[in-house]
């Protein structure tokens, strides 16, 4: 009987491992036009849609929102397949935050987009919770790092960009 159970053990653990031959699955979330596109060509190595970068074809940006869907962008990061995963930004419907939670939880990373001349956290504080209540609701469940990067910054200071990107006395 031991024998049967540390058998079952072993094979939930080999079955929540990263297979070898799939890409990390980064996904990319945030409020709508928090700018996950926009950070996704730059993890891309793109300046903007359509530019040169690693290999690998540019999200799409506007002023309005422009992802209706999970978009995946595959690229390679140190040597390392990637499938960067731009995903539908929170708009206040269930419907999104139940998709995005399902998604959150099968991601290896999970990067936030949060845009930093934007006081509105509502959405991001209830996805926010949602997710962690998955995890709380099985522990044994592998939770995904989230890695939170605060976009736009250069709209908080007026005339940037300030050459060599040093702010000037006023703006500090």
């Amino acid at each position: 009987e031991l024998m049967q159970i540390q058998l079952g053990s072993e094979l939930r653990d080999r079955a929540q491992l990263v297979q070898d031959d799939d890409p990390v699955r980064i996904l990319v979330v945030g409020q709508v036009s928090a700018g996950k596109s926009s950070l996704i060509n730059a993890l891309l190595g793109q300046t903007d849609m359509g530019a040169p970068g690693m290999g690998a074809s540019g999200a799409e940006t506007d002023m309005a929102p422009t992802t209706d869907r999970l978009t995946a962008h595959e690229t390679v990061i140190d040597d390392i397949p990637v499938r960067l995963v731009d995903t539908m930004g929170l708009d206040g419907s269930d419907k999104v935050v139940q998709r995005l939670t399902k998604e959150m939880a099968e991601a290896d990373l999970i990067v936030w987009a949060m845009r930093a001349s934007r006081p509105g956290r509502g959405l991001d504080v209830a996805l926010l919770e949602r997710f962690n209540a998955v995890f709380s609701d099985d522990p044994t469940r592998r939770r995904p790092p989230v890695l939170f990067v605060a976009t736009a910054a250069d709209t908080l200071v007026p005339g940037w960009p300030y050459p060599a990107n040093r702010l000037p006395e006023s703006a500090q």
